[in-house]
């Protein structure tokens, strides 16, 4: 599916929940869902149910053959309330089976999508000492990768990041990048490009954006499509040569998620590190203590320290002002967390942030802090968990 919106104001009610058409369709993407045979439409109440667009979205989802669950190009923010409520799309209907690339106003895919999909490979991982209690392992996750349309701001980001440690190479600590897996078959030399970077600096590193193959609410889904999610994430994984995604999922469904989705990747052990974030809404993440949990025996969820994505001046007022840091304080934060702890901290330059912040936050790191990428932390989790479970055992002896 693709949703292209011909040119409705989605953001004001006008007396009731019918909108107005203001401006004309926004054109860019139409050649790509030309070229891939696309079904394309758009409905603002396609998602509220009980009414008559809702019935008919439920109707199309029903009676097509198309792989489940449904990729849904385009971009929904028809109904926003701090946050876009269906922008996901897996909420949408009431089989929870759709699940969004967010691409509204990329232009070219068309012609983009004609060269053969790339190899990619990943810098290896660096290589760091075992476990040290007395240290604290952090990661810094850029995660604006599931929007096609930031890949513009994202390969400025890349661009600075690369001349940053060609200046001074011994200061260019590992950085995790979100990337759609998408982009291999809409997109192959926009990819390329951004592994190429990564190898001029060594230190670069790539994981799935939210929530794998497609942004979605995963744990929601059930039984055949929730299965075929799994195996498109760890197919993607294994194209973008990584172990790692963002996971986003819905603000109530973190418990879920844990007992019965999470697990699932522990069989084949392909995606071994989960970097989640709460959505709509910058909720903190209760549905467990801690900065990790290890569930299925080796599969690590991480907790981010900060929800570090809005502007970095310390003047931002709205309502999830708690993370606005400067990149002294965030820095200040990291070096006073308790030691051996294991965490990361989640980043968009789309709302503020910038590779910038995070120079100046690392440079002022203190010397027990270790900066690493994905693999590096999931390793640091589990080894943890081994002495935690060993010094239990001698107490118990004891």
């Amino acid at each position: 599916m693709a949703k292209l919106n011909p040119g409705y104001d989605v953001h004001t009610l006008s007396g009731n929940i019918h909108r107005n058409l203001t401006h004309i369709m926004d054109s860019m993407f139409i050649d790509y869902s030309v070229k891939e045979k696309m079904f394309t439409f758009f409905e603002i109440e396609g998602c509220i149910p009980g009414t008559g667009e809702h019935a008919l979205l439920e109707e199309i989802v029903n009676n097509n053959p198309w792989p489940k669950p449904i990729t849904v190009y385009g971009y929904d923010d028809s109904w926003g309330l701090l946050g876009d409520l269906f922008e996901a799309e897996t909420t949408c209907v009431k089989e929870r089976n759709m699940g969004q690339v967010a691409s509204t106003g990329v232009v070219n895919l068309g012609f983009f999508s004609r060269e053969k999909e790339p190899v990619l490979k990943s810098n290896p991982d660096p290589e760091i000492a075992t476990y040290n209690s007395s240290k604290t392992y952090i990661s810094f996750v850029v995660g604006d990768g599931d929007a096609l349309y930031e890949y513009r701001n994202m390969k400025d980001e890349m661009t600075r990041r690369v001349g940053y440690c060609n200046d001074d190479p011994d200061g260019c600590f590992p950085l995790i990048w979100s990337i759609s897996p998408q982009m291999t078959k809409s997109a192959p030399l926009w990819i390329d490009w951004f592994y190429e970077q990564a190898q001029k600096t060594g230190k670069d590193f790539f994981i799935l954006p939210p929530s794998g193959d497609l942004y979605s609410y995963p744990s929601l889904m059930s039984g055949q499509d929730r299965a075929n999610f799994v195996n498109s994430t760890e197919v993607d994984a294994q194209k973008l040569d990584t172990s790692g995604t963002m996971a986003w999922e819905w603000v109530f469904s973190w418990e879920h998620a844990i007992k019965t989705y999470f697990p699932l990747y522990s069989l084949n052990n392909i995606v071994r590190g989960f970097f989640l974030v709460n959505v709509p809404y910058p909720l903190p993440i209760e549905a467990f203590f801690g900065t990790y949990k290890v569930v299925g025996g080796n599969t690590v969820l991480f907790k981010p320290l900060a929800d570090w994505q809005r502007s970095t001046d310390g003047n931002y007022t709205g309502h999830d002002k708690k993370d606005n840091l400067t990149p002294a304080q965030m820095s200040d934060k990291i070096n006073h967390l308790k030691p051996g702890t294991v965490t990361y901290v989640y980043m968009t330059h789309d709302h503020g942030s910038s590779i910038e912040s995070i120079y100046h936050c690392v440079q002022n790191l203190t010397e027990h802090v270790e900066v690493v990428n994905h693999n590096n932390l999931v390793d640091m989790a589990l080894s943890r968990e081994n002495v935690l479970s060993f010094r239990n055992e001698i107490d118990i002896i004891q």
